[in-house]
């Protein structure tokens, strides 16, 4: 399962980075031409992406306080629910830890190539 998930994520991003260097948009005052379907479609894809980002984190942040109450409240009772309160705390902070990290190492990643947060990759062009 691992193998499938990983083999197609590298497969979804080769395809993005290849697909990403078709010509770029001109802006104009009445809006943007000489966008293609492919670009359309990836700005649509990551303005999803960037929606969902902070539910996820969202989401880790409630179910850690969740297991959190959980484990004061029914920790006492029995150990069983304890580990299983604690496993699940453990597992909160690991995704948040996971979605921060990556988030980060994007955006350094980012600021030594050159592109801003929310910008766009410098195009070459001849003096």
């Amino acid at each position: 399962m691992k193998k499938a998930i990983t083999t197609s994520l590298t497969v979804i991003s080769s395809l993005y980075i290849a697909l990403a260097q078709f010509t770029p948009p001109v802006n104009t005052n009445s809006g943007t031409i000489n966008e293609t379907p492919i670009r359309q479609f990836l700005t649509l894809v990551q303005n999803i992406i960037n929606a969902l980002v902070p539910i996820f984190i969202g989401i880790a942040v409630l179910s850690f306080f969740w297991f959190l109450i959980q484990f004061i409240a029914k920790g006492g009772e029995e150990g069983e629910k304890r580990a299983a309160a604690m496993k699940g705390m453990g597992l909160s902070i690991l995704a948040l830890f996971a979605m921060v990290s990556i988030w980060g190492i994007v955006f350094f990643l980012g600021s030594i190539v050159g592109i801003t947060p929310g910008g766009r990759v410098p195009y070459p062009q001849v003096q």
